[in-house]
């Protein structure tokens, strides 16, 4: 319903589907991932098939926000997605409990959030600190589940979970757990073979003094090597600011794709890596 794709007769999302307000929604959400498919994600796909041919299981997306769409495009074989940013995971209540204004302003809402990134391929973090933060549907899960869907996923299962100071993931209802990075996990299947993948998106912060107080990275080593994704990170691990990450980053990646403003050049070993 939140994709803009239409519900199944037997839910009950089905009658709002029949408000004006929704259908232009569909509308505008139909044409706008049209376009980005003929424009954008048709050639990511290329690109993948042809040059990211030995896929790990494991995928990290640092930076990335709610970017499920970049990190399925890129990386569809994966078993599992770790992405971070410092947006809260939020939260979809009960649509049909909503009063009708307050769905269809949620909807608009969604939609300013995304059109940077399917128009510019990334999101800004200032527009992202008003838009994602106000309720009662906010956060990065809806747009990571509208991604997710409109990608052709079908979602299973949504869970909050927090990291403790060990890097193991517990239920967010879990009493007595202190945290600093909380977030959601989204199990979903693609495809015709129903295979279950997993993305966790964390509420964190990469600087090194954030890091020091939050068991997100031990969290993220536990999951082996993985490949590696960095996009639009406004040159942060430029800086001394943020030398943790990026030591991890190339310390656990078999590859890593990036754009300019990931990890400079100078820091990778030429022993340990081939440049492409």
């Amino acid at each position: 319903y939140l994709a803009g794709l239409q519900p199944s007769a037997e839910s009950p999302l089905a009658a709002l589907a029949k408000n004006p307000n929704w259908q232009q929604h569909a509308k505008y959400f139909d044409s706008i991932f049209e376009q980005t498919e003929k424009r954008h994600l048709s050639l990511i796909r290329e690109f993948s098939r042809a040059r990211l041919t030995s896929p790990r299981n494991t995928m990290f997306y640092m930076f990335a926000g709610p970017d499920a769409l970049h990190a399925v495009s890129f990386f569809p074989n994966a078993s599992t997605y770790v992405l971070s940013g410092l947006e809260p995971a939020g939260e979809i209540p009960s649509l049909t409990g909503l009063p009708p204004g307050t769905l269809y302003g949620s909807l608009r809402n969604l939609a300013m959030s995304m059109r940077t990134l399917l128009t510019l391929s990334f999101f800004r973090t200032k527009d992202m600190k008003s838009e994602l933060r106000t309720g009662p549907i906010y956060g990065t899960l809806p747009l990571i589940s509208v991604f997710l869907v409109r990608s052709g996923k079908t979602i299973h299962e949504t869970s909050f979970v927090n990291i403790d100071g060990e890097g193991v993931a517990r239920p967010a209802s879990e009493p007595g757990v202190k945290s600093n990075a909380k977030g959601v996990k989204v199990v979903f299947s693609a495809g015709k073979d129903g295979r279950k993948q997993t993305l966790y998106y964390f509420s964190t912060d990469l600087s090194d003094s954030g890091l020091k107080a939050s068991g997100f990275l031990a969290f993220c080593e536990k999951l082996g090597t993985g490949d590696s994704f960095v996009k639009s990170a406004s040159y942060l691990m430029h800086s001394g600011n943020f030398s943790t990450v990026r030591k991890f980053l190339l310390e656990h990646s078999a590859l890593l794709l990036q754009d300019d403003s990931g990890i400079p050049l100078g820091y990778f070993d030429p022993k340990k890596w081939q440049f492409q």
